[in-house]
């Protein structure tokens, strides 16, 4: 539900499925796949444990992919949000970019 309702297709969206969940990851991009999500792509690194690191890594692993893709890219990556499953977006994907437009330039780390 999340997914459908942040997608656009400007905008390039990664989501890690924790590496024990093989059928939600397929289940996953299925979804992808059958709604034309062409921006959007799935991966699986990284084993989430509870209170461990893991999260952080596979955020990190996620950058790091992301930072890769961006030197192809022919316009640099503004903003990173991450979402987590306990994540439910108040606000469209539209309004989201309105607000990051109007604050450009701006870190909203809290």
């Amino acid at each position: 539900r999340s997914l459908k309702q942040i997608y656009d297709p400007l905008h390039t969206i990664l989501v890690h499925v924790d590496r024990k969940a093989p059928e939600a990851k397929q289940d996953i991009d299925s979804f992808i796949i059958t709604a034309g999500m062409v921006s959007a792509s799935t991966f699986s690194a990284v084993e989430i444990t509870q209170g461990g690191n893991d999260l952080l890594r596979a955020t990190l692993l996620a950058l790091k992919q992301l930072v890769a893709e961006g030197k192809r890219r022919s316009r640099p990556w503004r903003y990173f949000v991450k979402l987590s499953e306990y994540d439910d977006p108040v606000s469209s994907s539209q309004a989201l970019q309105e607000f990051l437009w109007i604050h450009d330039g701006l870190n909203f780390i809290g």
